[in-house]
């Protein structure tokens, strides 16, 4: 087996005496930026409107608007400042239909509030965010050298993966990765990926998905959770209007991520994807919406004894995973259930996982590294197996906006 980048960004990630410093390279960014934007409270709103309603002149209405304009632009505009640059890297995650691999790192650091902070609240409020940053893309390596302070363990173990190492201060190493395999092709028949395997993967994906949708609703109903993201530890150390307040500007549990869209892009580039299309399974639909389909089915035939509504086959695929489900939490007591649905999501995060690393492999290989299908001349054709939708392999290059 060879040992790839991904098998080096996973060996890092586990090591907790390993840290990056993200600072230290150059990143050239893949997708379009993001804007953040500025969303107005009910109590902004209310605010405004009451101030309007107490002017008493036209200068003073000028006033209140350009006050809420102000505020408006700093909600807007919040500004993220972090407080660490070497980090270790908390995962490691794949795409499911671009030969792409990224680290996931959790930065801290704080955000500058605005002027209209309640008291109780820290000016520079402590949070963090997360970014994805692509060590591979499309198949070839995106980011060539890091910084990294890494234990004789690690450094021995990154040495053995191809990474030319520099010691620049005790333990802190400048790391070149451009000599670490991409993929590794040993597990290959004649070197060859298989087209069969990568469909079984792709297949085997979308059953966990529609398994993990099925147990989290029902897991999630057992346990009393609320939808949504949390802000309870917020409201238990701010109080609850202040954490209110807080998760309107995106902040909550989960760290800073405020309400954004789609920026001006800054450049134009070729995406290539290596995708599995399932006929009827572009996407599944989640248990809530299958519950709708049915109750609207239900209410059709009972008003009219008909109804032009049917069951489509993603929908059923779901349904039979809600039922596996639903006849598990009938035959436990609830705590058991909870428990057992609490080890389904674990068992189903690491069997994902593994496959989209698999798939990952495959798709690098193939994209970047020009290799063919084992039942094929090309990299895209048609596989069938009873029991599943016919499946097409396609290999798409599109220009995409940056």
């Amino acid at each position: 087996m060879k040992k790839t980048i991904v098998v080096l960004l996973n060996a890092i990630s586990k090591s907790p005496d390993c840290l990056v410093d993200i600072g230290s390279f150059k990143y050239r960014r893949i997708s379009r930026p993001s804007v953040q934007v500025g969303v107005a409270s009910a109590a902004d709103k209310a605010k405004l409107v009451a101030g309007i309603a107490a002017a008493a002149t036209a200068a003073e209405v000028q006033e209140v608007a350009e006050a809420a304009a102000k505020l408006a632009y700093e909600k807007s505009h919040l500004v993220f400042s972090r407080t660490a640059d070497f980090l270790p890297v908390s995962g490691v995650g794949f795409n499911d239909r671009r030969a792409n691999a990224v680290a996931t790192f959790m930065i801290p650091g704080t955000v500058a509030m605005p002027s209209d902070c309640p008291d109780g609240v820290p000016k520079d409020f402590p949070t963090s965010v997360v970014r994805n940053f692509a060590f591979v893309v499309d198949g070839r390596l995106h980011i060539e050298s890091l910084r990294a302070r890494l234990s004789t363990e690690a450094a021995g173990f990154a040495a053995e993966c191809g990474v030319k190492l520099e010691e620049i201060s005790s333990g802190c190493y400048d790391m070149d990765l451009s000599g670490v395999p991409l993929f590794d092709d040993e597990g290959y028949s004649d070197g060859m990926p298989s087209a069969d395997q990568f469909v079984d993967d792709a297949w085997e994906l979308i059953r966990l998905s529609a398994m993990e949708k099925s147990v989290r609703h029902y897991l999630d109903e057992a346990s009393g959770l609320a939808k949504g993201p949390s802000s309870s530890g917020m409201a238990a150390k701010y109080g609850v209007e202040n954490a209110q307040y807080l998760a309107e500007l995106g902040i909550t549990d989960s760290g800073f991520s405020p309400k954004s869209a789609a920026g001006e892009p800054r450049d134009r580039q070729e995406e290539i994807e290596l995708a599995v299309k399932f006929k009827g399974f572009s996407s599944l639909p989640s248990v809530n919406a299958v519950l709708k389909k049915l109750s609207d089915i239900e209410n059709d035939l009972a008003a009219a004894g008909r109804t032009r509504k049917t069951v489509t086959p993603s929908e059923n695929f779901v349904l039979e995973r809600m039922n596996e489900v639903l006849g598990r939490k009938d035959a436990m007591a609830g705590a058991d259930f909870v428990e057992w649905a609490k080890g389904q999501c674990d068992e189903i995060d690491r069997a994902a996982g593994d496959i989209r690393e698999r798939m990952a492999n495959t798709r690098i290989a193939v994209v970047g590294g020009g290799r063919k299908f084992r039942e094929w001349d090309s990299d895209h054709g048609v596989v069938e197996k009873d029991g599943r939708p016919t499946a097409e392999v396609c290999r798409a290059v599109k220009t995409v906006a940056v």
